[in-house]
C-alpha cells in the first residue's frame, strides 16, 4: 500500500472525525515496512 494514499486518509478521516489517529496507529503496526527502492 503506497504511504500517499495512507497519509491522505488518514487526513480524511481525521477531518471526518477524528477516528483517522486511531486507523493510523493500528495500520502503523499491522502494515509491513515499505520498499525504499520503490
Amino acid at each position: 500500500m503506497d504511504h500517499t494514499l495512507v497519509r491522505a486518509l488518514w487526513i480524511i478521516f481525521t477531518l471526518l472525525g477524528g477516528s483517522g489517529i486511531l486507523a493510523y496507529a493500528v495500520l502503523y503496526f499491522l502494515l509491513p515496512e515499505g520498499n525504499a527502492e520503490a
